[in-house]
């Protein structure tokens, strides 16, 4: 009887191997695909019609004799428009910036993209709050929401996306406070919020992320001192609080920026600059 070498073993375990994963890869991009189409489902408007290529097409290289009928593509990653996606076939990037497109978020399924690391929506007109779910999307390293009509408090979840880098919320009509837990967020080098209804201080806890380049807070209600802890930042590059009601000192550790290009702070503010502390 004849015997199998181990090499045959070796490969009919790596074909099985092989199997499972492109077996998990169809499920990870199946269940992604059946959430953009669900988020789709829910808009209001897409009228430039963008979103016309979200759809399961036939697949042309298979034909099912049992029922006569092709089954369908359930891949995003080839034809979607604003869609990329790694060499695994799961989702990554979702760019839809300036396509007019009308609805919220509240429809879409943030625990579907575990690998999304892009997500742009800047300048549509989505409204509605930011869900708390978007902590979900635990390998985020860039949100833009700009120049929308979203609404409502910026939620303390987004403290736990770990990896961001880039946080633009700027030109919405978002209120309250900014929450202290973005101070969690040490990946950070670009925190752009001006353009809003936000008041209260600025959190104290703003002054962990020494790797911030970009800070933009201008154009809010934002009232108080400004923390001394602000002074960490030494990477910042541009930093705006102008258009806000800010009052007292301006902290003498502001002259740890040496990097800085851009610094606004004046306009409608009431605070006090003393020039013989500064070095910048």
């Amino acid at each position: 009887m004849p015997t199998i070498s181990n090499s045959q073993k070796l490969y009919s375990l790596a074909l099985f191997f092989l199997f499972v994963l492109l077996a998990i890869v169809a499920s990870v991009s199946t269940k992604e695909a059946d959430a953009l189409l669900q988020w789709k489902a829910s808009l209001q408007n897409d009228p430039n019609k963008v979103l016309s290529s979200w759809t399961y097409k036939p697949n042309n290289n298979s034909f099912n004799s049992s029922t006569k009928t092709q089954p369908s593509t359930t891949t995003p990653c080839t034809t979607w428009f604003g869609i990329s996606c790694d060499i695994a076939g799961s989702v990554i990037g979702i760019n839809l910036t300036n396509c007019g497109l009308e609805g919220t978020l509240q429809n879409f399924s943030f625990s579907s993209f575990p690998n999304l690391a892009y997500f742009d929506l800047s300048l549509n007109s989505i409204s509605g709050t930011i869900p708390p779910e978007i902590s979900s999307l635990s390998k985020l390293i860039q949100l833009n929401l700009s120049t929308n009509q979203i609404f409502g408090k910026i939620p303390e979840q987004i403290g736990l996306v770990s990896d961001l880098q880039v946080l633009v919320l700027s030109n919405n009509k978002l209120n309250g406070s900014i929450p202290k837990e973005i101070g969690y967020l040490a990946s950070l080098t670009e925190l752009d919020v001006h353009a809003n209804s936000l008041g209260g201080p600025i959190p104290t806890p703003l002054g962990n992320l020494t790797n911030l380049a970009y800070l933009h807070l201008e154009i809010n209600s934002l009232s108080g001192l400004i923390p001394l802890e602000m002074g960490n930042l030494s990477e910042l590059v541009e930093h705006y609080l102008n258009n806000n009601t800010l009052k007292g000192p301006i902290p003498s550790s502001f002259g740890n920026f040496k990097k800085l290009k851009v610094l606004s702070f004046f306009k409608t503010n009431s605070l006090v600059l003393f020039l013989k502390k500064w070095e910048i």
